[in-house]
């Protein structure tokens, strides 16, 4: 999930219960696992940049329609959210947290098998083999997320967050960036060849690959590392309307409102650029690593301004940027003006997220994070 601050304070809590580490290490195990929170993201951001972003590619190679192509966008995180509350509720009944996030994260690295598989074998139906698949893959991402979140904040300094997540983001910027352009290539190829299956078959092999290294880094970063137990007794709801304070359900809803926003007009954006404009995969590759670009030279920036400054100021500025985004697109089709445009939403969108999450990082208690 993307979120995390009091609006206008940094405080921290001292008295919170915080993660155990086991120091008989001889090296500070804090150091090496920020290191494996690092590798992940790069290893997740192959996952994502080489595989992930080019499902709605596929689906079109499946023939889907735009009502198939919303609900491969919309459908999986609705079902990602529910696995994410389940996973919540399982947390106190595991004495290692490094189950649930094995269990996910291989699970996931395997998803990609019938993932590419299942629409080849039964291409009449193949969208919704490959929805029914992404969901699968969604959700047993979403099932590693509380307790690989509560994990990797605690071995990060209150004080610091912003530019170790900026960094983190920026391994993420970067890696998806050049992950993005090779698959690009690849598939152009494949296209160009008129073997459009074996290209995406090489690009998502190469995704399982990255997420099952993930996993690796992440069960690394876990060594010696306890998460804390949640402690809502009154569950989610009695969270969200009891023990949440104003700002944060104000908070809340200013993020659900914007993401529903923009998943008004998000799914189409594909069917727009390969069908309408008929850009080439390299292209449309192109026009994603703009984006993906400019996160990677702002995100710096943006940490910086966030430990200083705290997420309140990042949050009004990029939430009065994000709805002049899609209007952008009714000036011109001219693909270097598409590029200047998502160079400028990537921008935005970089600030935006670590504002988001950084919220609830600093606003919510270690035993609440999950």
């Amino acid at each position: 999930m993307n979120e995390h601050d009091p609006l206008d304070s940094q405080t921290t809590r001292s008295d919170s219960p915080s993660i155990s580490v086991d120091r008989s290490s001889s090296s500070n195990p804090e150091n090496k696992s920020r290191q494996y929170g690092i590798r992940d993201a790069a290893f997740q951001a192959v996952t994502q940049g080489g595989g992930e972003n080019y499902f709605s590619a596929f689906a079109l190679l499946l023939q889907a329609s735009p009502f198939q192509i919303a609900i491969l966008s919309s459908l999986p995180q609705l079902i990602g959210i529910v696995f994410q509350l389940l996973s919540v509720k399982l947390l106190p009944y595991l004495s290692d947290a490094r189950r649930l996030i094995s269990f996910g994260g291989i699970g996931q690295a395997l998803c990609w098998i019938p993932l590419f598989a299942l629409p080849l074998f039964f291409s009449t139906h193949g969208a919704w083999w490959l929805i029914l698949c992404v969901v699968l893959y969604v959700a047993l991402g979403n099932l590693t997320v509380p307790a690989w979140n509560s994990l990797l904040i605690g071995i990060v300094d209150a004080n610091s967050r912003g530019t170790y997540f900026a960094r983190r983001f920026q391994m993420t910027s970067l890696t998806s960036f050049l992950a993005l352009g090779a698959a690009g290539a690849i598939l152009n190829a494949g296209d160009r060849w008129g073997f459009h299956w074996s290209g995406f078959a090489i690009v998502f092999s190469v995704a399982a690959i990255a997420r099952a290294l993930a996993t690796r880094c992440q069960l690394s970063t876990a060594q010696g590392i306890t998460a804390p137990i949640p402690e809502a007794p009154g569950g989610f709801r009695h969270f969200i309307w009891r023990a949440a304070t104003p700002d944060l359900r104000r908070f809340l809803l200013f993020s659900s409102l914007m993401h529903f926003s923009v998943f008004i007009a998000g799914p189409f954006f594909v069917f727009y650029m390969l069908q309408d404009l008929h850009l080439s995969y390299l292209q449309y590759a192109g026009w994603m690593a703009a984006g993906i670009l400019a996160q990677f030279l702002t995100l710096k920036p943006w940490g910086q301004l966030s430990d200083t400054f705290g997420n309140k100021t990042i949050l009004r500025v990029t939430g009065f940027s994000v709805p002049i985004l899609p209007v952008l697109y009714l000036i011109s089709d001219a693909y270097p003006f598409l590029l200047m445009v998502n160079f400028f939403g990537g921008a935005t969108w970089a600030g935006l997220s670590l504002g988001l999450q950084n919220y609830v990082f600093d606003s919510v208690r270690p035993e609440e994070r999950t």
